[in-house]
């Protein structure tokens, strides 16, 4: 392949791996309420997306009254944080020019920005606190401010008191199902002012002036346990406040223009503090990956159907499971799997160790604990169990192995023994045979001299008595042989 083609497959590539560099995709709702079936539904699609991401992932949400700016800011802070080259600011999240709301339930967008943090960002856009439905709107920014790692408050001006019963709505709700959590863990808190305005009287800033309002008791008679409340989970000392300007829509024809003027430079300095916003963490402080978020939002979702704010926590221990289970299936599973007890037995504190990096309930990583070393136990005892009986199998063989040798042994010494009795039963066969000729020949020569005897005695009675005399002892002697 020569260059420019590898270059071009390159090029393909990346746009398919970085949509958001090479085309912004327009936002789409995450959650919505149906009024007709009284419920809330997730967004199947964006849930898909969202659980394709992997870590870090941050996920900055953007609440507060209607027609103060949010979408419109979405779109300059996806433009300037994905570092696209387009000559003009991509209308991602929908805006309008008229005095009715657009943005309605919880809008979402995936942006994959390129600098050295690197990582996912997910922009929810919820539908403003002050349009009528103050349950529906309640629910929708609670579940907006749960699933975020940073939160943005945007007030026109100042701090109103609307907005100071929100943080404290989430803060008592948070005191009630997480008594236990850590600030650390808690979305941090950004207060993004409309409208460019002066240092208070007093010789504060209107920074310290906002943060006096969100957290100060004293800083009014009324709402002081309001502030009391807000300050836990969100301390002073975290709390950002940002200025942006107004602007006017008519900038945005112009983006030479635009680029050139305060407010972008502005809204550059807004998204470098939106870079430092936190990673989305579990309550336990562990970073969470598109899975787990995508756990969470449907959880949340399952507990504003059910009208039980409490059963939020729920929603986080079940996460927390989830996350669990999923590192249970990555690293301890595959032990189970190894061929010996004293493999397992080696990698069980690496396994353990990544297990806890990842999953933050004692009780699972205690579970998991010991379902390894008991497994490693039963694996030994296996072994030892398949050693004895790989012995016994050795020794039948061998056993087996001397019954046939004795068995071969005593074949080749009968076989050796019939050898023997067939030669001697030829023997006695042939001294038999040899016996019965010489009998033969015997009476032969018996019938053969009492022949001669008789026919020599008729011819003489003198000499010839002499000869067969003489013929007698012959006869004798032979006989005695």
């Amino acid at each position: 392949m020569d260059l420019g083609k590898c270059c071009a497959v390159v090029a393909f590539l990346a746009a398919l791996y970085f949509p958001s560099i090479t085309q912004q995709k327009p936002a789409r709702i995450l959650i919505k309420y149906d009024k007709t079936e009284d419920i809330f539904e997730l967004n199947k699609a964006v849930l898909e997306d969202l659980w394709q991401l992997q870590r870090p992932i941050r996920v900055i949400a953007v609440v507060g009254d209607a027609r103060i700016g949010k979408s419109t800011t979405l779109n300059v802070i996806s433009h300037i944080w994905s570092e696209v080259n387009h000559s003009h600011v991509a209308e991602i999240f929908k805006t309008g020019d008229t005095l009715k709301a657009v943005t309605r339930d919880v809008w979402c967008n995936i942006i994959h920005p390129q600098d050295k943090k690197g990582g996912s960002v997910v922009l929810l856009d919820v539908e403003g606190t002050n349009l009528g439905d103050d349950a529906v709107t309640t629910h929708l920014s609670m579940f907006t401010a749960m699933v975020s790692s940073g939160l943005n408050v945007f007030v026109r001006e100042v701090f109103q008191n609307n907005n100071l019963h929100f943080l404290f709505h989430m803060s008592r709700l948070s005191d009630q199902i997480f008594p236990n959590i850590t600030i650390e863990n808690f979305p941090k808190l950004q207060v993004v002012i409309r409208g460019a305005l002066g240092d208070p009287d007093g010789g504060k800033t209107i920074e310290d002036y906002t943060k006096d309002c969100i957290v100060e008791p004293s800083f009014q008679e009324s709402m002081k346990e309001e502030r009391k409340a807000i300050a836990k989970h969100f301390p002073r000392n975290q709390i950002t406040v940002s200025q942006i300007p107004q602007v006017e829509r008519d900038l945005f024809k112009d983006f030479n223009k635009l680029r050139k003027s305060d407010y972008w430079q502005e809204m550059k300095r807004l998204v470098e503090k939106l870079k430092t916003f936190p990673i989305k963490k579990t309550l336990g402080g562990r970073p969470m990956d598109g899975q787990g978020l995508v756990e969470l939002a449907w959880h949340l979702k399952e507990t504003m159907n059910g009208d039980s704010w409490l059963d939020f926590a729920n929603a986080y221990v079940v996460l927390e499971k989830n996350i669990c289970k999923r590192s249970r299936e990555k690293l301890i599973k595959p032990l189970f799997a190894l061929p010996t007890a004293d493999e397992i037995e080696a990698r069980i504190e690496d396994a353990l160790r990544n297990f806890a990096m990842e999953c933050e309930l004692e009780t699972e990583i205690s579970a998991v604990q010991k379902n390894l070393q008991y497994f490693a136990g039963e694996k030994r005892k296996a072994e030892e169990l398949e050693l004895k009986a790989k012995e016994a199998e050795n020794q039948r063989i061998a056993v087996e192995k001397n019954n046939e040798e004795l068995k071969q042994k005593f074949q080749d010494q009968m076989s050796e023994k019939n050898i023997e009795i067939e030669r001697v039963k030829r023997e006695k066969e042939e001294a038999e045979r040899n016996e019965k000729i010489l009998k033969q020949q015997h009476q032969e020569q018996i019938e053969t001299i009492a022949s001669l005897r008789e026919e020599l005695s008729k011819k003489s009675s003198g000499f010839f008595d002499l000869i067969g005399f003489i013929i007698d002892r012959v006869f004798k002697l032979v006989v005695a042989k």
